[in-house]
């Protein structure tokens, strides 16, 4: 399916440049809690799980309010990457 994948690679670009922002985000004001997070958020989604908990560490570190937040969104990108049983069609 040419259009599945040039949805693929799509969201690999927007994925790209988001962390490219976060990086100089967090350059220029490495106390912004919201970019290690959100950083940390996309490294999760593409299974980089050592680099995201450095990050959600770094967020929790500057501010410690985001972890009932942090946690849920942690939940719902692990269960997302959990396997999902085959639908069967009739």
């Amino acid at each position: 399916m040419p259009g599945l994948n040039a949805g693929l690679c799509a969201g690999r670009e927007v994925l790209d440049g988001a962390l490219a922002d976060l990086g100089k985000s967090i350059e220029l004001n490495p106390s912004n809690a919201r970019a290690h997070a959100n950083r940390g958020m996309i490294m999760l989604l593409r299974r980089q799980d050592v680099a995201a908990q450095k990050e959600f560490d770094a967020a929790l570190k500057i501010d410690s309010s985001l972890r009932t937040d942090l946690e849920k969104s942690i939940e719902q990108i692990i269960k997302a990457r959990e396997p999902q049983p085959a639908v069967r069609r009739p």
